[in-house]
């Protein structure tokens, strides 16, 4: 398997994009805790899971750093994504409660 960095690039617009149209300029997270499965322990599907507990405070703490420092590694990955999952989950609570956020809109007419 693999993916392009155009197509990262692309998603990543995509969704940021729908979320500006969707007059969404910013998003309260309704947990900041979650389960996370440790790093030897997400790919041995033959032995059950070890979790600990991740934070998207801590997250977001490292993502600003980051922007700050101008200096990325690897771990900045797995922490955006814990972001972009906390995202997600939270629009799909909104929109389960019949709040605000909704679904995001039809992306037909963005440009990539």
């Amino acid at each position: 398997m693999k993916i392009q960095h155009s197509d990262l690039v692309n998603i990543y617009k995509l969704l940021m994009d729908a979320l500006w149209r969707s007059d969404i300029k910013e998003i309260e997270f309704f947990y900041d805790y979650y389960w996370n499965v440790s790093l030897g322990a997400r790919h041995d599907i033959y032995n059950d899971p070890v979790f600990d507990m991740g934070s998207i405070e801590h997250d977001l703490e490292r993502i600003h750093q980051c922007i700050a420092d101008k200096e990325a590694m690897t771990a900045h990955f797995r922490w955006l994504g814990n972001i972009l999952i906390a995202i997600s989950d939270t629009i799909d609570h909104q929109f389960e409660r019949g709040e605000s956020y909704g679904l995001l809109m039809d992306v037909d007419d963005m440009e990539l």
